[in-house]
């Protein structure tokens, strides 16, 4: 990867490096993956089972395919993982949802009242 500086920025670089460590730390033979749909098919699941924010999963299964890609011969992803997908679910809805929201008037101005005169 050091030789890919102009494809990879230094924060992706660690990203990537960082999430296929971690999945090397945790599955037996990640490089099994390679050449063995049943076993890529095993990743996938523990990434599954382990990270159920769309946008955690998402950068997972990216890692992973890039991974694959990197460590093989040729250019292309290997077929035991090309068939990973590298977007999101397809009921994904990135907006927040409103019940998680602060309220102006209920939240924030209701928490911070006591601190606007301590200092008087």
């Amino acid at each position: 990867m050091a030789l890919l500086r102009s494809e990879y920025s230094d924060q992706r670089h660690e990203k990537l490096l960082g999430h296929v460590t971690r999945m090397a730390e945790q599955i037996e033979n990640i490089n099994d993956a390679l050449d063995d749909r049943k076993k890529a098919e095993d990743v996938v699941r523990w990434i599954n089972r382990n990270y159920d924010n769309e946008e955690t999963n998402k950068d997972y299964r990216i890692a992973f395919r890039v991974f694959a890609k990197r460590v093989t011969d040729g250019d292309d992803t290997p077929d035991s993982i090309d068939w990973i997908p590298s977007g999101y679910s397809n009921n994904y809805d990135p907006a927040p949802n409103p019940k998680n929201m602060l309220r102006w008037d209920a939240d924030v101005e209701t928490g911070s009242a006591p601190t606007l005169h301590a200092g008087s």
